[in-house]
């Protein structure tokens, strides 16, 4: 797997992979192009600076797409 890093105060840190609310990333398309062995399934993304799960396709079409739904007032 690839791992962008970058040098802070003599620590590394890890690009965001969307592993959990701490390390959402901006978009599917932007944890592909850290990650690009990334594969289908559910990370967690900044959307309007709030960390949200949602499922990422990481392959198909060239991969980096979200599919981010909600529902309310079901009948």
């Amino acid at each position: 797997m690839s791992v962008v890093q970058l040098m802070v105060n003599s620590a590394y840190l890890s690009a965001p992979d969307g592993s959990s609310p701490s390390r959402a990333g901006e978009s599917a398309a932007q944890i592909l192009a850290d990650y690009p062995y990334a594969t289908n399934g559910f990370y967690w993304v900044n959307i309007n600076s709030t960390p949200t799960q949602v499922y990422c396709d990481m392959q198909n079409d060239g991969g980096g797409w979200m599919l981010v739904a909600k529902a309310s007032g079901l009948d």
